[in-house]
């Protein structure tokens, strides 16, 4: 039996045995929550409120395996539907999907060893995306497309807002699609 100091110890000590078991009911509800949550956020495709609840949730109840084993689900899930994207050459939406992924992978750090990605992972497919898709836009770029060309830059920008090479490029067909128009007049 346990030794208790005082009177005022042996009441909190009951207090607390007693209260405790009012708190799981309401944790697991919290976690479902936070699952329906996040998978009606991916569904929409608002992968960035998907991880967020999970964080919002892990703040709350740190270190709680059932909402770790569910937020490693979700980044898989996440993963996985960029990895399709890019199977099926949607190199815009892959390339933004990675970048929630990147973007948000300090905050995996309670479950990155169990991840099947790393950053270098998805910097590299971030990389293949943004050059497939440069590739793409040079392509309509020569073909004379110059609208389609700037089209599929400014996608790179949607997940890499800081290229300047092709910022560059939009600046410059944008200036030539200008000249063109101006000639048709």
């Amino acid at each position: 039996m346990i030794k208790l100091r005082s009177n005022n110890s042996a009441v909190l000590f009951v207090a607390v045995l007693l209260l405790l078991p009012a708190c799981i009911p309401q944790k697991k509800a919290a976690v479902e929550l936070t699952l329906r949550e996040s998978e009606q956020d991916i569904r929409k495709g608002d992968f960035d409120g998907a991880l967020g609840v999970y964080g919002a949730a892990l703040r709350k109840y740190p270190g709680d395996r059932g909402l770790l084993k569910y937020y490693l689900e979700a980044a898989e899930d996440i993963r996985d539907a960029a990895d399709d994207a890019f199977d099926k050459e949607e190199f815009a939406v892959s390339g933004r999907t990675y970048a929630v992924l990147l973007r948000n992978y300090p905050h995996l750090k309670e479950i990155a060893r169990d991840l099947s990605f790393d950053r270098k992972y998805l910097r590299a497919r971030l990389q293949e995306c943004s050059d497939r898709l440069s590739e793409r836009a040079l392509t309509k770029y020569r073909q004379g497309n110059l609208s389609a060309a700037i089209s599929l830059w400014k996608s790179i920008l949607e997940f890499e807002p800081g290229n300047a090479v092709v910022k560059k490029a939009i600046d410059t067909a944008t200036t030539q699609l200008k000249n063109l128009e101006r000639k048709t007049e």
